[in-house]
């Protein structure tokens, strides 16, 4: 029998489980119990893992965003109607902090993992579409891009000779040439899927939010439209926390 969202989205089982994500491998654990587990980053690795989570009754898997190699265990334990949590980096380090928990490896890593998702409970999210991580990455592009001219333009006017200014100028016209490149391609993409486009129109309605803020807050934001605003609040870090 499926469960429904809210139960998914209220844990109540007696177990809670950390992954600490890698490119290759997976780094497993059981909050307050003795299971940890190294497994690959691959399907097989990952079904042995959702047969842990389901032999142990996990109520709420928590995980770091990593790129890319986070996506597939987030995809499957959604289809095994496994709730999974992928928090910020600094929040889950910031917890680490307040344990006094100084050292780091991958297993005291799923093990504080494990422990946050017992103690804070973060909220379960579904994974993102591939139109969504598309553009999330075509706005990290866009912002690694608009640090980079910015660099580059502090380098111009601290330089002298003529060379090196004349290879900053042309560094500075292929990534402002880049930059223009990505947030068309952003613009298309968001035009071209109506979820996207309402998004974002509701969003340039409002008042100073104009289209890199809006373009921002859907890369970012995936959960807009199916949270309230706390938990927009929560994801993004304003809101107050005890941790």
């Amino acid at each position: 029998m499926s469960r429904t969202q809210d139960q998914i989205n209220q844990p109540t089982a007696t177990h809670y489980a950390g992954i600490d994500v890698s490119k290759d491998k997976l780094d497993f654990a059981i909050y307050n119990t003795d299971i940890h587990l190294t497994v690959p980053n691959s399907r097989r690795g990952l079904q042995k893992l959702i047969r842990q989570c389901i032999l142990h009754s996990v109520g709420l898997l928590v995980l770091e965003p990593t790129g890319k190699f986070h996506r597939l265990a987030h995809e499957l334990f959604h289809e095994a109607e496994i709730p999974v949590a992928v928090i910020n980096p600094f929040r889950s380090r910031k917890f680490a902090d307040s344990l006094g928990q100084l050292a780091k490896t991958d297993k005291i890593d799923a093990q504080i993992l494990a422990r946050y998702a017992a103690l804070i409970k973060p909220r379960s999210s579904a994974p993102i579409s591939d139109r969504n991580s598309a553009l999330k990455e075509l706005q990290a592009g866009r912002r690694q891009l608009v640090d980079e001219i910015g660099d580059l333009k502090r380098k111009l006017k601290a330089s002298l000779h003529s060379l090196p200014i004349r290879q900053l100028k042309a560094r500075l016209k292929l990534a402002e040439t880049q930059k223009s490149a990505l947030e068309e391609e952003v613009s298309n993409l968001i035009q071209s899927e109506t979820g996207l486009k309402s998004k974002f129109q509701i969003l340039t309605s409002i008042p100073n939010i104009g289209t890199t803020t809006a373009t921002l807050m859907l890369a970012d934001l995936s959960e807009l439209g199916q949270v309230n605003c706390r938990q927009i609040a929560a994801l993004v870090g304003v809101a107050p926390r005890l941790c």
